[in-house]
């Protein structure tokens, strides 16, 4: 059963939907301006209480750890920041506390290495590879069952190979050439 918000004829939008907007709202940050900038630590709460977020600044840029989470109070996103360029490692979290994405940015802020997204029962969604920015090399998608959805590969951001999608049974159902 789903209940939907009607103003003035109009279908607002699922009472799911607005069950979480409620849920999700959030007081304004408090932290410490200096000449009307932000600087170090800054903290935000839901209306419930629960801590939204801590972020680190340094002259009203992020600098320093972001700590984001869900109403919950589970741990929804770390990350790091130096003058406001993302850096290290990046790990997003499900609302069940699997981790979601991992990803590596170097010191300018560019996209390094393995990158990796999880289906919330823990299982690989997709493994792929950065280079200066770019998909690079071998990536891998599969199914929530962890059976392979596709093949693909990069050179620098750029299609190449064979390309190879399956079905969820493990039927080849694409084949493309780059």
């Amino acid at each position: 059963v789903a209940f939907l918000y009607i103003n003035r004829g109009q279908i607002i939008r699922e009472f799911e939907f607005a069950k979480r907007d409620k849920e999700w709202s959030k007081e304004e940050p408090k932290g410490q301006l200096i000449n009307g900038k932000k600087n170090g630590l800054w903290t935000t709460h839901y209306k419930n209480g629960q801590l939204e977020s801590s972020e680190s600044y340094l002259n009203d840029t992020l600098n320093g750890q972001q700590l984001v989470y869900y109403p919950s109070g589970q741990l929804y996103i770390k990350r790091t920041y130096l003058k406001g360029k993302e850096i290290d490692s990046t790990i997003w979290y499900h609302s069940n506390g699997q981790i979601n994405i991992e990803e590596f940015s170097d010191s300018t802020g560019r996209k390094q290495g393995p990158f990796k997204i999880y289906h919330s029962n823990g299982q690989p969604s997709q493994i792929a590879y950065w280079k200066d920015g770019k998909l690079d090399g071998e990536s891998l998608s599969f199914f929530d069952n962890g059976k392979p959805w596709d093949i693909k590969h990069y050179k620098l951001g750029e299609r190449v190979g064979t390309w190879i999608e399956f079905s969820k049974t493990g039927d080849t159902i694409k084949v493309e050439k780059y």
